[in-house]
């Protein structure tokens, strides 16, 4: 089990995630072993017969009379045949969250550089209008638009962003994801 554990911290980041994560699948798996062999040898063999049925819904049609249905074999066989079902709905789950996540940063990172395009291009039409400018005005003209681009930048980062975002550590947050997705 010490490979799992090291994989998923690996991969999930944290021992604490980990662990949640081996006892999110380990735990139903645990329940079902139980819930099988206490149902077989608990109650008659109708009922057991009924139980089976819609157990044989959920993880597909088992052989009927080549184990004994009351001992730990049997239920160990329903719960490995659920825990593959099971592995695969969260897999599934999983890519499925990690698919929208990479969705969304993508989207951000198409909106920052929307907006980077944007402000160059806005800089770039008043460096045009500057020609009409005489030459002796023109480079500290543009060297003010210049810094005033940089100020607006840095205001909305430091003010706005923040604002926008709830607090100064999500908008740091939101910062670093898009120094991330740009470079």
């Amino acid at each position: 089990m010490k490979w799992l554990r090291d994989a998923l911290i690996k991969t999930i980041g944290s021992i604490r995630k980990a662990r949640f994560a081996i006892s999110i699948f380990v735990v139903p798996l645990f329940v079902i072993f139980v819930l099988v062999f206490a149902i077989e040898n608990t109650v008659s063999q109708v009922n057991a017969t009924r139980f089976e049925t819609c157990f044989q819904f959920i993880t597909g049609n088992w052989p009927t009379g080549a184990i004994n249905h009351k001992g730990p074999l049997f239920a160990g066989g329903v719960t490995f045949r659920f825990a593959l079902l099971y592995g695969a709905a969260t897999g599934l789950i999983k890519i499925w969250r990690d698919l929208v996540a990479w969705h969304a940063e993508e989207l951000v990172m198409k909106y920052s550089e929307l907006l980077r395009d944007r402000d160059l291009s806005i800089e770039n039409e008043v460096r045009r209008i500057l020609t009409s400018v005489p030459h002796a005005q023109r480079a500290k003209l543009a060297d003010d638009i210049h810094k005033a681009f940089e100020d607006g930048e840095r205001r909305f980062y430091n003010q706005h962003l923040p604002a926008l975002a709830g607090s100064k550590d999500a908008a740091e947050e939101i910062v670093r994801k898009l120094d991330r997705t740009i470079s």
